[in-house]
């Protein structure tokens, strides 16, 4: 890459220097919070609502970052609506349209996933008590 950068900017006249940065962690969901979503999702929106991604993405996500530091995982929102096709672009695209429904859907998720998740923290507490 460097001496690519370097040949081109010097066919120009000119010259490059070449950085290497070696980008964000990868997203590695946790399998228990994934479960937990899982869960949350197909109480909230039933079951047949809960899509898995047929490949996993290999897009870059800063998300990884948080995972170094506590257990989670990341999800997706449907936003494609059947009433404008242009829900269906890229999502970094400048003409996309979101199905704002999607928001609402999003907080029921997460809010039914944190109650899962603090009552599910809970348990250990409450049976050392007991115990001791």
């Amino acid at each position: 890459m460097a001496r690519l950068a370097e040949t081109i900017a010097a066919g120009f006249g000119g010259a490059a220097e070449f950085t290497y940065f070696r980008g964000g962690s990868p997203v590695i969901n946790d399998e228990r919070i994934v479960d937990l979503i899982e869960e949350a999702a197909a109480s909230v929106i039933g079951r047949d609502n809960v899509v898995y991604l047929k490949e996993p993405s290999m897009g870059a996500e800063d998300f990884g970052a948080y995972l170094e530091f506590v257990p989670g995982a990341m999800f997706r929102l449907g936003t494609v609506t059947s009433e404008d096709p242009r829900s269906k672009l890229p999502l970094h695209s400048d003409a996309i349209i979101f199905d704002e429904n999607a928001i609402v859907t999003g907080i029921s998720v997460l809010g039914e996933t944190a109650i899962r998740y603090l009552n599910e923290a809970k348990q250990p507490l409450k049976r050392l008590r007991e115990d001791g």
